[in-house]
């Protein structure tokens, strides 16, 4: 098997274009892609199912019934246009804290987009160990299995 197969089947049935940007796993959707924040750093999201999508609505606190239906493809640019618009009211860092990983909003599938410095230091990474001083005292990744 082979990663693209997914893609290939979705363009055989006419869901996806070869214009990139323009289809739902590369940063076409508004819902699965990364957004801006208010501080000039970003986070991603990728709610692709209505469960996870109404728990990103939910933790903006947005009203669905304002916003143009999430698979409305020619409506993409409102709805992005929207959620980048709120995206913009908080920083990167108060948004992940909405969003936690053990927090009500869990499921919407919102994370930071790390600098390579921020990225030692983040919980997941740090406790996975896999970042280390390197021989001259610089960060480094420690070699897989």
């Amino acid at each position: 098997a082979h990663i693209a197969t997914f893609v290939y089947r979705m363009r055989a049935a006419g869901a996806w274009t070869d214009i990139p940007g323009n289809n739902v796993l590369d940063n076409g959707a508004p819902w699965y892609g990364t957004h801006l924040c208010k501080d000039g750093k970003y986070v991603a999201v990728g709610c692709i199912e209505p469960h996870f999508y109404n728990m990103l609505l939910e933790g903006m606190d947005l009203d669905d019934k304002t916003l143009p239906k999430q698979m409305d493809k020619d409506k993409w640019p409102e709805l992005r246009a929207r959620l980048a618009a709120e995206f913009l009211k908080r920083n990167r860092d108060e948004w992940c804290e909405i969003f936690s990983p053990t927090g009500k909003y869990a499921d919407a599938c919102l994370s930071p987009v790390l600098s390579l410095g921020e990225v030692s230091t983040h919980p997941h990474m740090a406790s996975r160990g896999i970042i280390r001083k390197g021989p001259g005292g610089e960060k480094d990744v420690i070699p897989g299995p």
